[in-house]
């Protein structure tokens, strides 16, 4: 039975990857459910789908990373990931869609004297 007018479906292979994929993200747009993001560390490729995963396109403009990518909508349909920048964990990349994650620009980047080893970001509530 769906829950909250959504309904699981099987699992889909959006990289078409024989390899491991790991430390996955996906987001879900809250103004479009049908719009929505995944990215992984292993093939590192973010994809967007517009139909509910019915079918997956290759986002562009995401520089190279070594991964940890996170995902977030906010309520105005923009979308942000942080991930790794070039140079394993030294720094933080963040970065904005604002076409339900077909590109993305470069907000800057963060960088820590400790590392920043798994970065995550959030949205708040309006």
């Amino acid at each position: 039975m769906p829950v909250g007018g959504l309904t699981v479906g099987p699992n889909i292979n959006t990289s078409k990857s024989s390899g491991v994929e790991a430390e996955t993200t996906i987001a879900v747009n809250p103004t479009n459910p049908l719009h929505l993001f995944v990215c992984d560390t292993g093939v590192n490729t973010g994809r967007f789908s517009t139909n509910g995963g019915a079918s997956w396109s290759v986002s562009t403009g995401l520089p190279f990373s070594d991964g940890d990518t996170q995902a977030t909508w906010d309520t105005f349909g923009n979308l942000f990931i942080t991930q790794f920048g070039q140079g394993f964990n030294d720094t933080c990349e963040v970065l904005l869609s604002t076409n339900s994650g077909k590109s993305f620009i470069s907000l800057g980047s963060i960088t820590g004297s400790a590392g920043c080893d798994q970065p995550s970001i959030a949205v708040g509530p309006g």
